[in-house]
């Protein structure tokens, strides 16, 4: 009966026939699936798969030649406000002269009107987020002065302040070390505690299986889309990858 119910729940992503091309060269052909609430979906494929451009154009930050998507059964413009977006790291002018408190504070512009202003429960909110991924006390420093993981917490904390529904992160464990890596990881698994649905783009295949309950695999078109238990297997892997993913797969099957 639970698992009848959970197919009638409307999903939080559901993506169909979406296709996208640059210039004359198909980057995603005719993309089809739907992801459940409550479940965090690692994005993998080899270099070049699409992964990124998934993202963009499910945010409709890139054009699509076709394609429908909902999110949690409306479109993109009526459930904005509750869509948070993390971008990739190396796309963010770092020396943009602004604080970290200020770039936290953005996480509340989808919320606010033209004629609202940033109060003072608003920076209160500002600063407990910042508390929980360990960087309070970096509030009035300047974003160019932070290490690489310590701007990933930063943007993970604007994505708190929206306290969204849906949360896609485009490669959020680049660059930073590996005890940043699983803090950053705890903070994301207690989003999933509260039932939002988050999608991260990855690359290491050795911690798949440790941290995503579905995975989306691509390699311009989709390979599967599904629980890690039925997707993440040798042969999607080899599929995707080729003989790269195939010894990659190996190793991961020695850290279980």
């Amino acid at each position: 009966m639970a698992k009848v119910m959970a197919q009638l729940e409307t999903p939080a992503l559901s993506v169909h026939h979406l296709s996208v091309y640059y210039d004359d060269t198909p980057v995603l052909w005719d993309i089809n699936f739907e992801v459940p609430v409550g479940n965090i979906v690692g994005i993998i494929g080899p270099n070049g798969a699409g992964k990124s451009t998934l993202i963009k154009s499910i945010l409709q930050m890139t054009d699509c030649l076709s394609g429908k998507i909902s999110f949690l059964g409306t479109t993109l413009k009526r459930k904005r406000k509750k869509i948070a977006y993390v971008p990739q790291r190396s796309t963010v002018d770092w020396d943009f002269p602004i604080s970290v408190l200020e770039v936290v504070l953005m996480g509340l512009y989808p919320q606010k009107n033209f004629f609202s202003w940033i109060g003072d429960q608003d920076k209160k909110k500002a600063y407990q987020v910042l508390e929980s991924v360990g960087m309070r006390s970096f509030a009035d420093r300047q974003i160019s002065q932070l290490s690489g993981g310590q701007q990933q917490r930063v943007f993970l904390a604007r994505a708190l302040l929206q306290d969204a529904d849906i949360y896609f992160m485009d490669e959020p464990f680049a660059g930073v070390d590996i005890a940043t890596e699983h803090s950053l990881m705890l903070t994301i698994k207690g989003l999933k505690e509260k039932k939002k649905t988050l999608f991260i783009v990855h690359h290491d295949l050795n911690t798949v299986r440790s941290y995503f309950d579905w995975v989306v695999l691509l390699n311009k078109g989709l390979i599967g889309c599904g629980p890690i238990e039925e997707v993440f297997t040798e042969e999607n892997i080899t599929r995707a990858y080729g003989k790269e993913g195939k010894t990659l797969f190996d190793v991961n099957k020695l850290f279980k």
